[in-house]
């Protein structure tokens, strides 16, 4: 969109501070130089920023099945504790939260572990109420020893 000129100059720290801004509003910002003859540079890419109210992120951990080191079904209980201000959760299998919504935060949630045996992890990330993500991603992992039953062949 259109951009505004913010300033002409810059302290010689090479930091420029925006005063005035709205908290929980984005900002775009794209920088140039400007040489002693007046000559502009090409703009920067696009950076932005959302300035907060309150800038630390929450904390958290999971734990499966009450801490337990393996389990022989897929259907687990996890254990979530987070900070005080934590509003959502983001719950995966992958550590890379592929197709992963945000949910409301909640102290238990019950989870489906992959189907393949051998060891699982479940990964969370947390919110707070200004929009602050955990830094950590908080993990847990448990032995998923699945029941294979085997009938005797009985032949004539």
């Amino acid at each position: 969109g259109p951009f505004t000129v913010v300033s002409n100059s810059l302290a010689p720290t090479g930091i420029y501070t925006d005063a005035g801004l709205a908290n929980n509003t984005p900002y775009i910002y794209r920088l140039a130089a400007i040489d002693g003859s007046g000559n502009r540079s090409r703009f920067t890419s696009k950076a932005g920023a959302v300035p907060r109210t309150e800038t630390e992120p929450p904390e958290g951990e999971v734990v499966i099945n009450d801490d337990a080191p393996q389990t022989n079904r897929r259907q687990v209980s996890l254990s979530l504790a987070a900070s005080p201000d934590t509003v959502k959760m983001k719950i995966s299998n992958s550590p890379n939260f592929d197709k992963t919504l945000w949910e409301p935060f909640a102290p238990t949630k019950n989870w489906t572990l992959p189907s393949t045996p051998g060891y699982a992890a479940v990964h969370v990330l947390f919110q707070d109420a200004a929009g602050n993500v955990s830094e950590e991603t908080a993990s847990d992992g448990i032995r998923l020893e699945l029941l294979r039953l085997y009938l005797p062949l009985i032949v004539r």
